[in-house]
C-alpha cells in the first residue's frame, strides 16, 4: 500500500541521485557550470568597467530623482500661488462689498 509506494518511490529518489553525481562525475557538469557562471560575472564586470553602467545608472537615477523634486517643487509653488490668489480675491470681494455701499453714501451693517 502506501509503505510500499513511499518505499519505492525513496528507492526510485535514491538512485536517481546515484545516477546524477556519477554523471555529474563523469561529465564534470557542476565544475563546468561553475567555470562559465564565473565567465559571465567576468564579463559582466569588463563591460561595467569600460562603458561604466553602475555610474552612468546611478548619475541617471540622480537626475531623475532631481528632475522629479523640481516637479514637486513647482506643483507646490504653482497650487500655494492660486491658493494665494483664491485668498487675495475672496479678501477683495469682501472690501468691495464694505466699499460699494460706502463710496454711494450707504452704510450697511452688513459686510
Amino acid at each position: 500500500g502506501f509503505v510500499g509506494a513511499v518505499s519505492a518511490g525513496q528507492s526510485a529518489a535514491i538512485l536517481a541521485a546515484a545516477k546524477a553525481g556519477e554523471f555529474d562525475a563523469k561529465y564534470n557538469i557542476r565544475g563546468n557550470a561553475q567555470a562559465k557562471a564565473q565567465d559571465v560575472m567576468a564579463a559582466a564586470r569588463d563591460l561595467n568597467a569600460k562603458f561604466k553602467i553602475q555610474e552612468t545608472a546611478a548619475e541617471i537615477a540622480a537626475q531623475a530623482c532631481q528632475g522629479a523634486q523640481r516637479a514637486i517643487n513647482e506643483v507646490t509653488t504653482r497650487a500655494d500661488a492660486q491658493a494665494g490668489r483664491d485668498v487675495l480675491q475672496r479678501m477683495f470681494a469682501g472690501i468691495s462689498r464694505t466699499i460699494g455701499p460706502l463710496s454711494r453714501g450707504s452704510v450697511s451693517s452688513r459686510p
